[in-house]
């Protein structure tokens, strides 16, 4: 929903009069989800786009604040080929056979 255009419906809809005043308040919560609320003086309503796309764990679990990722098998190749970059002379024969265990 980032800089695009977005629904966000009234459900159900507010019966409203003529002259009636109507507050709407936007806020984005953790997630990128949004929340909507809509009040007249004798209704509220409170919306979220929070149950509009399945979420998948992981996504919780990478917000946690004790989250550490882990490094792929691609990761922990290039971790390894940039710490034998250090100065010194290696042998590509030796960096070659160990890249591709």
């Amino acid at each position: 929903m980032h800089w695009s255009p977005a629904f966000l419906p009234l459900d159900p809809p507010l019966a409203l009069e003529q002259g009636q005043r109507v507050s709407f308040s936007l806020h984005r919560a953790p997630f990128e989800e949004w929340t909507w609320q809509v009040a007249t003086d004798t209704t509220r309503q409170k919306h979220s786009t929070f149950l509009a796309r399945p979420l998948k764990a992981a996504t919780f679990k990478k917000a946690a604040p004790d989250y550490a990722p882990a490094l792929t098998p691609e990761g922990r190749a290039l971790a390894y080929t940039v710490s034998r970059c250090d100065g010194t002379a290696r042998r590509h024969a030796s960096m070659s056979r160990r890249l591709s265990r």
